[in-house]
């Protein structure tokens, strides 16, 4: 069985960089084959999407592609495969993108061109499109429809090559039904899958997708005729869609999608931009903070992914308890999803704000941590080699933490997100020098503080897990399977643990 993720447009990469996260906390049994798509190749949502799965790439080779270093425990436990390239956009080598110049407008016969005239403004033929779509689906479409190539070109190409021979696809697509690239993307895409693919409908072929309605607003622009998305109109845009979706799907004798998962929030914040300037039409200014509806769309994938073959077609939603607080009670996915979640995140924040400070000094120069069995045990042996993928670690460890923290930043009418208490720690973002995400600790160990065990008797302190890894034995954590650094790796996860 093989799982393949779409993720369209700038809404679809941040879908994407939440299920990363859920992989990475082992919550998928499996490898998933993703490709992106995105007309702004400069999108700082997809930038920050693409560094993170870059950095999972990274350590799933170090530590679960050439040998099973980590053995039997959770961490990266999930197999993630990107396509060449890693991102498809519809533009090609085209420098300066323009409806016009895609379909040769100048050179169009008398009829064609007319029908352009009537389906599109002046500004709309015009305008560069090398900043995505503006927020116009109506452009995408047509450029979409006409661009993608499921037979020849790549990723298309090998992509469905994959599902074509794969006994028991499932195909998820991510995007949000109110701007441009994603409401554009997400009915084509699945109209020319679904036709491909026609002939393995029923056991050998599943299509789903979840369709992100408004869940953000942003300021309007001081000059209200440019061509690109006004927040004002994501709620009649997505209306329209939906109405589309609803007579298209009514039409069909054979439905296009399994599984519809539509996912909003009434609470629409504001999203934060200097009040001097217009917000950013794309690039990588446009790098919003992480949304927890974005943890829904990751446990949507999730949902699809275990479904039988051949379950009904169904069409769902979700609404979380009422009250001001987002709580573990309102997350889809129960004990498990939380239990790994917090497993992942107390791991990162141990290794991340203690450990690899310790070991870093080591390497720099004999410390008074030379001495202490983990260390000699399980890195002071290799020390020459550990820092390059250690290093990694730290890299995941910090995307993973600022991430949760923009999560746990929502805040609308009194509405609070409280699944972690990420006041533990300090994650700031600059977009400008490209650094998405730059974790600090404050002084003292709060580490017992990020997240409530409820009692359990585990580690509560950074030195009480120093205290409980120095109490393991090397074989013990090889009979698990774990080997070289991994030992460590696996070690200190496990004593992360909150189900134990």
């Amino acid at each position: 069985m093989g799982y393949y993720v779409i993720g369209i447009g700038g809404t679809g990469a941040k879908c994407v960089e939440s299920l990363i996260h859920v992989a990475a906390a082992g919550l998928i049994d499996g490898t998933v084959n993703i490709l992106l798509v995105d007309a702004d190749l400069d999108n700082g949502h997809l930038q920050r999407t693409n560094k993170t799965l870059q950095i999972y790439r990274d350590l799933y080779q170090n530590f679960r592609g050439t040998s099973t270093q980590l053995g039997k425990v959770k961490f990266l436990e999930s197999n993630i495969e990107t396509t060449q390239p890693q991102v498809w956009t519809p533009f090609g080598k085209e420098s300066r993108p323009t409806l016009d110049r895609l379909f040769s407008y100048s050179t169009m016969q008398f009829i064609p061109a007319g029908l352009m005239d009537v389906l599109y403004t002046e500004k709309e033929k015009s305008e560069s499109l090398n900043v995505g779509f503006r927020g116009h689906p109506s452009i995408g479409t047509a450029v979409m429809a006409d661009a993608v190539n499921l037979e020849q070109e790549e990723p298309w190409k090998e992509f469905c090559s994959k599902i074509a021979n794969d006994p028991e696809a499932k195909i998820m697509l991510m995007g949000s039904i109110f701007g441009g690239t994603g409401a554009a993307g997400l009915p084509t895409l699945a109209r020319l899958l679904s036709d491909k693919f026609r002939k393995k409908r029923g056991k050998k072929f599943r299509l789903g997708c979840v369709l992100m309605l408004p869940y953000f607003s942003f300021s309007s622009p001081d000059d209200l005729s440019k061509l690109q998305a006004h927040s004002e109109e994501f709620l009649l845009r997505s209306q329209a869609a939906l109405n589309y979706y609803q007579i298209k799907l009514a039409e069909e004798q054979e439905q296009i999608y399994n599984n519809v998962y539509l996912l909003g929030d009434s609470n629409r914040p504001m999203i934060p931009n200097d009040s001097s300037k217009d917000p950013p039409l794309g690039g990588r200014k446009q790098c919003n903070p992480a949304h927890f509806l974005e943890v829904y769309a990751a446990t949507a994938v999730l949902h699809f992914f275990e479904q039988d073959m051949d379950a009904p077609v169904k069409t769902y939603t979700i609404a979380r308890k009422a009250g001001n607080e987002l709580n573990w009670d309102s997350i889809p996915g129960g004990e498990d999803f939380e239990l790994a979640l917090a497993n992942l995140a107390r791991f990162s924040y141990a290794y991340l704000g203690f450990f690899s400070k310790k070991i870093s000094k080591e390497i720099e120069g004999p410390d008074k941590f030379r001495n202490v069995t983990w260390f000699v045990e399980f890195i002071k042996k290799d020390l020459a080699n550990v820092k390059k993928p250690l290093d990694r670690v730290a890299d995941y460890c910090e995307v993973f933490l600022g991430w949760l923290d923009q999560i746990h930043h929502f805040k609308a009418d009194g509405f609070t997100v409280a699944l972690f208490n990420t006041h533990t720690y300090r994650s700031e973002s600059d977009v400008e020098k490209q650094i998405y995400y730059q974790v600090s600790f404050p002084e003292g160990d709060k580490y017992g503080d990020l997240y409530n065990t409820k009692g359990r008797k585990i580690a509560s302190t950074f030195e009480d897990l120093s205290r409980r890894l120095t109490r393991l034995h090397p074989k013990d954590i090889e009979k698990q399977g774990a080997s070289g650094l991994g030992r460590f790796l696996h070690a200190l996860y496990q004593e992360c643990k909150v189900n134990q």
